[in-house]
């Protein structure tokens, strides 16, 4: 039986955006439960996550809402996952507009 080789795989940097003090430590909590190998930065405006993204490069950026420099990462190495509240015709059809791609349902 073939068994997985551990790897030494370098720190991945995540950015999570969210309103909601909760809901960024809920994230956070789950995403360094499974792995050791990562490093958040937590943002609760999007002008502050403006900020960082400009001085930071990130892996992964989770938010919960359309922040100005996201047309700019479309083609870059940073992957950017949004939360919608459900999938409603109407957010579904949002994220189409938006040409949002990779999605998370996280209720509100």
């Amino acid at each position: 039986m073939y068994q997985r080789q551990k790897t030494n795989i370098s720190k991945r940097s995540i950015l999570i955006l969210h309103d909601s003090d909760s809901k960024r430590e809920i994230l956070s909590a789950y995403l360094k439960s499974d792995s050791e190998n990562i490093v958040i930065q937590e943002s609760h405006t999007i002008a502050e996550a403006e900020e960082f993204i400009n001085y930071y490069q990130y892996d992964i950026i989770i938010c919960n809402a359309i922040f100005p420099s996201y047309r700019s990462l479309i083609n870059s190495e940073t992957h950017v996952i949004f939360l919608i509240p459900n999938k409603s015709e109407l957010v579904l059809e949002e994220i189409n507009k938006q040409k949002i791609k990779d999605y998370l349902v996280f209720p509100k």
